[in-house]
């Protein structure tokens, strides 16, 4: 064979006797490889057979274990509490047949049977209803309507016994057309206002004047009551500004996202624990008589539009406010020093949000004197102010901070501060010296605005606070955009390679819009990043009220 060698390597044609012996080198390979064949072809056969022998001793034998499944030991009540379990928290199911309670009916007819027996998994219901539509579908409006209608009966008024409801209601208005199709809903939930607990309307004003209509004794359980309203018109305002209702003595959370005749309603704004509500100019007397009356408030939520005004020396004692979330639609006052967060005293507040659609970001003495008033905070959410050396100010006066989230105005263009600043900003939690560093127990940072800093500063930021340095609390998670330089590139693999450390989370990237459903949970508001699903935040608007 070595002499053929020649002819392995080149292109060189054989003689007459290499063609021979190559001829017969390869009838010599081609008898091994058709007996190889032949024994894969008997192999497979045998092994197809083995196969369907195989599959038909297993579907023979699953009733077998499915009998002595773990889950049929399961105590019902267990099985009863394993699916309450599966509810959502952050908002109200829907009648979607892929969440449960409704997907808990479909498991097999004995769960099914459980789950219809649980009045605990009927008793919150989120509803959207059309209620305008072109003529040409109002037929299928109708048959739809009708079926919702129905099924909302059967949840409310059958399924979840005697327990108190958490209903939250959208009623989405598209064309020109008659509110007619949404009046058996209302019917219905009205039947059941008895045990209404926590519920959210965002309605039209006909719905929202039958509901107006309760006295405070048809809803003797209500205790937080969320209202949004599409046109509030003065006829609007009239109907709740004599609705009985609002005066009930177990109302303890109260939200009303429309015009600022909300302060002249009759609430007992003593006995509330959580207030949301719209102000804009002209009625800084009312919110300055309103606040001094809630003195129980834990949580306070304003939306200020407008030049708004409270005189500084005109102190507001909320001593119990642990949450306050303002977002500010308006022009800044000449004097600084004015503005909500100058006025309130809250010993115990723990929690700051301030947004702002303001471009300008600027510095606030208000909110400065704010955060020296109140020692504990250990929440800071707000957007980015001009410069990160005013957000290095206020982080100062927050020791005790463990929670850090700076957003992005959505509209404004996200353009990257300097990058000296932003170092510096990044080097100011992991100094040298312990003592020296800005909020050393902060252990949540997210930053959504893209932030221009070398990687070197970025690496040391992430393994500076990794639990081993006395005084200074470890990272939990830190979400940040970044934009480097191409020069520092080697190191991103290093850094992504601590993207989860234990429990240590590192999110450096740019966040994504996950896709929902629009129809049965429309009027839902859901998570738009994948990292709200598990932030600890405790200012997440929860607009259904779920306990």
């Amino acid at each position: 064979m070595a002499s053929l060698v020649h002819l392995l390597t080149t292109n060189q044609a054989p003689s007459d006797d290499e063609r021979a012996r190559l001829k017969e080198t390869l009838a010599e390979c081609d008898e091994k490889l058709n007996a190889i064949t032949e024994r894969i072809s008997t192999l497979e056969a045998q092994l197809r057979s083995l196969n369907k022998e195989k599959a038909a001793l297993l579907e023979a034998s699953a009733p077998f274990r499915r009998a002595l499944s773990p889950f049929r030991q399961l105590p019902e009540d267990v099985v009863r509490a394993i699916f309450v379990a599966c509810l959502e928290t952050r908002w109200n199911p829907t009648m979607a047949n892929t969440e449960a309670p409704v997907l808990l009916t479909q498991i097999s007819r004995a769960t099914r049977m459980i789950a219809l027996t649980t009045p605990e998994l009927w008793a919150a219901i989120h509803i959207p209803i059309t209620i305008s539509v072109r003529p040409e579908v109002m037929d299928t409006a109708q048959s739809i309507t009708t079926a919702r209608a129905e099924g909302v009966e059967e949840w409310l008024l059958r399924r979840s016994g005697n327990h108190p409801l958490h209903i939250s209601v959208n009623e989405n208005s598209e064309h020109d057309g008659t509110h007619a199709l949404t009046s058996r809903i209302i019917d219905i939930l009205m039947a059941c206002c008895f045990r209404w607990k926590n519920v959210y309307f965002s309605c039209s004003s006909a719905t929202l004047s039958r509901i107006s209509s309760l006295s405070q004794f048809d809803i003797p359980l209500l205790e937080s009551l969320a209202i949004s309203s599409w046109t509030d018109s003065d006829d609007e305002i009239d109907f709740w500004r004599n609705s009985d209702m609002l005066k009930s003595p177990a109302l303890k959370r109260f939200r009303y996202l429309g015009r600022n005749a909300v302060l002249t309603f009759p609430v007992n704004w003593s006995n509330l624990t959580d207030l949301r509500f719209t102000a804009n100019a002209g009625i800084m007397d009312n919110l300055a008589r309103v606040l001094r009356q809630a003195v129980g408030l834990v949580r306070l939520d304003i939306v200020l539009i407008g030049y708004y005004w409270l005189p500084s020396s005109d102190t507001i004692s909320l001593p119990r406010l642990t949450s306050l979330v303002v977002a500010e639609f308006s022009t800044p006052h000449p004097d600084a020093n004015i503005g909500i967060f100058a006025s309130i005293v809250a010993p115990s507040l723990e929690i700051i949000s301030y947004n702002t659609n303001l471009d300008s970001g600027l510095r606030s003495p208000a909110l400065i004197a704010c955060l020296k008033r109140s020692t504990n905070i250990r929440e800071l959410s707000m957007s980015r102010p001009s410069s990160l050396n005013i957000l290095v100010e206020y982080l100062s006066h927050c020791p005790s901070l463990r929670i850090l989230y700076i957003t992005l105005v959505g509209y404004l263009p996200d353009v990257p501060k300097d990058k000296p600043e932003n170092n510096a900003f990044l080097s100011a939690f992991v100094q040298s010296d312990p003592a020296q560093c800005l909020c050393p127990h902060l252990q949540y940072f997210r930053y959504e605005p893209t932030l221009e800093v070398s990687l070197p500063t970025l690496h040391n930021f992430l393994v500076r606070k990794d639990g081993t340095i006395l005084g200074l609390s470890r990272w939990k998670a830190v979400v940040v955009n970044v934009k480097y330089d191409p020069v520092d590139e080697p190191l991103i693999k290093e850094i992504q390679s601590m993207e989860v450390v234990g429990n240590i989370r590192h999110d450096i990237s740019f966040k994504e819009t996950i896709p929902y459903c629009q129809n049965l949970d429309r009027g839902i508001v859901r998570v738009t990043s994948p990292v709200d699903d598990w932030w600890p935040s405790g200012v997440v608007d929860d607009m259904t009220y779920l306990s």
